[in-house]
């Protein structure tokens, strides 16, 4: 049984997400803990960053139908887990986040209730979750897939994203464990837009267990960027 916002443990919001103060729908703390809303468009410009793992492809209207809200359940997680859940748009123009905390294992019930009375919000734009045993923001997080239940999928994906345009993506999984077979692939792109999810399904056949992800990024402009996290497959 999932864990309902109101029981969610208090957020600490990201203090490097600018807002419009005062603004009832910007990026801030809310009544039940969970830190959600509106953020500025970020002035500095920075390369790849890992925004989804998930069963599934990125969440939109299409697929929630008529649901009050989405019950997020990181896969895996171990009993008593202490974790944090991010969810964020993949609209280029529309920049929104979630983060939620919870001491217990079971999940988050976000209520849709406050997106759908967006009166710049016709429809749920395009969301990705990830989940973090700790905090998202550590040197190196410690990242888990997370579940929406009601969406029926086995496919694990990797979402990434980037603030500037990309002609190649290159990813690594590598075992912590010396029995288990490592995974890596190349994805050219173009000349792939800005802020457009670059959407990658991960092998069927990955074993579980802790792995080290590595994402390298080559711009269109020569560029090369790189973003490594911890990834435990359930």
């Amino acid at each position: 049984m999932l864990a309902s916002g109101v029981q969610a443990a208090p957020s600490e919001c990201n203090r490097k997400i600018a807002t419009q103060s005062g603004e009832t729908d910007a990026y801030q703390r809310r009544d039940d803990g969970r830190c959600e809303g509106f953020y500025q468009q970020p002035i500095s410009v920075t390369g790849i960053e890992i925004v989804g793992l998930q069963y599934g492809a990125p969440v939109d209207q299409s697929r929630l139908g008529d649901a009050a809200s989405l019950p997020l359940v990181p896969a895996g997680l171990p009993e008593d887990s202490g974790h944090q859940i991010i969810g964020r748009s993949l609209d280029p123009d529309i920049y929104y986040q979630i983060d939620a905390r919870s001491t217990a294992s079971e999940g988050f019930d976000w209520s849709l209730e406050s997106i759908r009375s967006l009166d710049n919000a016709a429809s749920i734009m395009p969301l990705c979750f990830i989940a973090c045993e700790g905090d998202c923001r550590q040197r190196q997080p410690a990242y888990r897939p997370v579940r929406v239940e009601g969406i029926d999928s086995e496919e694990l994906i990797l979402i990434l994203q980037a603030r500037v345009a990309l002609a190649k993506v290159f990813y690594r999984l590598t075992p912590a464990s010396s029995g288990q077979a490592g995974h890596n692939d190349s994805i050219d792109l173009g000349r792939f837009p800005p802020r457009r999810p670059v959407v990658i399904g991960l092998p069927g056949d990955i074993d579980g267990g802790v792995y080290t992800l590595v994402v390298h990024a080559l711009t269109t402009d020569g560029q090369a960027d790189q973003v490594s996290a911890t990834v435990y497959v359930p």
